[in-house]
């Protein structure tokens, strides 16, 4: 039995644990639709409002929950943005204990000052209750959440203010809004909070519907707004960037252009031209010129080229390992044979770029096409900053040859001038003349494995994978190749960038929804407050009333056992006097009638006092006397009053006085008298 109690107990409390954390959790994730860039700072945090009624009516399990929901959240959003490590683990627990806290200083400070369960029917209970759970506590999660963010370099300095605001102002309002409309399902009494469901949560739904409608509306238009702006701009940098891409293709076809004008280029040609056209800041790294040679003509080939002015010329390949090596024998290789600027690039010279697959995939493709072909991304052999660089070929043929099948360009062309792009060079060419504030670049080879695609720019995570940011892409045609030029926002330039104006308006509407959610609660507890004393007073009124119609039926019960109990003595008076008028009877016996007559007299007089002091007491006036008594001299006189209306009915009236009964008592004589005339009368 003890077993089975302890597993109940045990399932009841991870039960409420995990309630309450799913709920903090799911209603935050739909929060975070509600979100400002930049990070995750958002109008209204219903979680904060779930939070505090949680720990007011739950205990430890409910402040576990709270964290662990807090956690989910915070790093579901840390997901989002591709931020898996461990800070990101860090600042999500942080955050969870900064909410906790917060729903527990919230909930003593609710405790404290209005009391729980609560009813929020006055006034000061109200404000009391939005003032201290909202702005007041709403200051820790927001002060602990901010702190955990920059000390861990999520947020930077100057966005602190503007990241406490709207996170203060979001836990204020979620627990404004939401506080009340939880504790109207679960608040107690219920007799008091079910009424209101509809009077206040109504509204309140309508009013935050409303606002969410309008945020939603005015941010589309804004980001619409932002969107045609980067558009604008991103026109104007791919514009530039074909332009710059164009102008060293022209460097290219007019160096194809001195190669099929004449048979025999020399080194000094090639030198003289290259200068000619190449510009520094064009992004365009260097010209080649590359000859194919068979196997069989290698020997004489770097001969000729060592006798030309390049002693060390061999045939040369780059290995796995990125170390220059001799080529190993094939059918033919494609050597760069010139090469300008030859300072940046002699390691270049000999290489068979064949050799190296990406190059040969270009290779074929120009000359199945007889166009200009790219390679894939690769690093030249004499790179020394680590950029990614692509080379375009663009085949010579031998004059006079049939091209008009691929078989006849492959057997017709005898070489290659290359153009050599350094690619982050090229965009550094790109926008050297435009204005890039707020905008990180880059370039991606869609042609390319995704593990290759990147080629130059700001390869970071964000650049994809945060929707905060907004991103335009545009794609173009690069010789033979599909290349994506990406242009999208730098996180920093959100906070600059960024209009207060759909917040203004949500957090305004938000607002909006409380103060009339406080407002109604006021409201509503008046009334019930006004009910609840009609109530009492119609109460108090039916006690008067019955109160009333008792004394009625008092008094004329009363009147009526007066006018019996007078016509008692007067019967008596009557009978007696009746007697004590026969002149025959001895003096004595005269004198007897007399005495009675005399009491009876004593006890009419006595029932007229009863009658005034009925009036006395209905007014408020009877006293009460305490004088010492003799009890049994007042029974025996109640009995000789009584004796002749016993005896008339044949009844036998005695007086039987206990042995223990006190000589004297502090009583009222009268009233004491009055008490057994009245039983006594009764019984006769």
């Amino acid at each position: 039995m003890p077993t089975l109690k302890w597993s109940f107990i045990f399932r009841s409390f991870i039960a409420r644990l995990v309630l309450v954390a799913v709920a903090y959790c799911v209603s935050g994730k739909l929060a975070l639709l509600l979100a400002i860039p930049p990070g995750y700072a958002t109008a209204v945090w219903p979680p904060a409002g779930i939070a505090l009624v949680a720990v007011l009516m739950g205990r430890r399990e409910a402040i576990i929950g709270v964290w662990l929901g807090s956690f989910a959240v915070n790093l579901w959003a840390g997901l989002d943005k591709s931020e898996a490590d461990i800070p990101s683990v860090m600042i999500a627990a942080v955050i969870g204990v900064g909410a906790a806290t917060q729903a527990v200083i919230g909930a003593r400070l609710v405790r404290a000052t209005v009391g729980f369960p609560c009813r929020l029917t006055r006034d000061v209970e109200v404000w009391n209750f939005l003032l201290l759970a909202g702005p007041v506590a709403c200051i820790v999660g927001a002060t602990i959440g901010i702190s955990s963010l920059f000390l861990l370099n999520r947020i930077p300095a100057d966005a602190i203010p503007f990241s406490w605001f709207t996170w203060w102002v979001g836990d204020t309002i979620g627990v404004l809004i939401f506080a009340s409309l939880m504790l109207m399902w679960l608040g107690q009494p219920a007799a008091v909070w079910r009424p209101r469901r509809y009077s206040i949560g109504l509204p309140m739904c309508l009013t935050f519907a409303a606002a969410v409608t309008v945020f939603v509306i005015s941010s589309s238009m804004e980001r619409n707004s932002a969107n045609a702006a980067l558009d604008r701009r991103a026109a104007m940098i791919e514009a530039a960037f074909k332009r710059q891409l164009a102008r060293s293709t022209d460097a290219l076809l007019a160096l194809r252009g001195l190669f099929d004008s004449s048979q025999n280029v020399t080194r000094g040609e090639f030198q003289k031209f290259v200068k000619s056209v190449l510009r520094d800041g064009d992004g365009l790294h260097a010209l080649s010129w590359l000859t194919i040679v068979p196997e069989h003509e290698r020997a004489v080939f770097e001969e000729q080229q060592q006798h030309d002015g390049v002693s060390d010329f061999r045939i040369r390949e780059r290995a796995l390992d990125g170390s220059v090596i001799p080529a190993g024998s094939r059918a033919s290789y494609t050597v760069v044979t010139y090469i300008e600027p030859m300072t940046a690039n002699q390691k270049a010279l000999g290489l068979d770029a064949s050799a190296r697959p990406e190059v040969a995939a270009a290779l074929r493709y120009a000359v199945q096409h007889n166009i200009l072909s790219a390679t894939s991304r690769f690093r030249l052999v004499q790179e020394t900053t680590g950029q990614y660089a692509v080379i375009v070929y663009v085949p010579i043929f031998e004059p006079n040859r049939p091209l008009e099948t691929n078989d006849q360009r492959a057997k017709a062309v005898k070489g290659f001038c290359g153009a050599v792009f350094r690619l982050s060079d090229l965009l550094q060419a790109t926008v050297n003349s435009l204005d890039m504030s707020g905008l990180q670049l880059a370039i991606l080879d869609n042609t390319a494995i995704p593990e290759e695609q990147f080629l130059a720019g700001t390869q970071e995570r964000n650049t994809q994978a945060n929707p905060e940011l907004l991103v335009h892409s545009g794609t173009l045609d690069a010789f033979g190749r599909s290349w994506n030029l990406l242009i999208c926002q730098k996180p920093e330039a959100l906070l600059g960038q960024r209009s207060l104006q759909s917040w203004s308006t949500l957090a305004g509407g938000l607002l909006l929804t409380s103060l009339l959610g406080g407002f109604l609660l006021v409201l509503t507890g008046r009334t019930v407050e006004v009910e609840a004393l009609v109530a009492r007073r119609t109460a108090e009124l039916a006690q008067a009333r019955d109160a009333a119609e008792s004394a009625a039926r008092a008094k004329g019960e009363f009147l009526a056992n007066m006018s019996h109990e007078i016509r008692t003595p007067m019967t008596a008076i009557l009978g007696f006097a009746g007697l004590l008028s026969d002149q025959n009877r001895p003096d004595m016996e005269r004198m007897r009638l007399a005495q009675i007559i005399r009491r009876n007299g004593e006890h009419l007089l006595e029932l007229i006092n009863d009658i005034l002091d009925f009036s006395r007491v209905e007014s408020g006036k009877l006293e009460l006397e305490r004088v010492p008594t003799d009890p049994a001299a007042v029974a025996r006189d109640v009995t000789s009053l009584l004796s002749r209306a016993a005896l008339d009915k044949k009844l036998l009236l005695q007086t039987e006085i206990a042995g223990d009964l006190p000589a004297a008592v502090l009583t009222d004589p009268l009233r004491l008298r009055q008490v057994l005339l009245n039983l006594v009368s009764n019984a006769v």
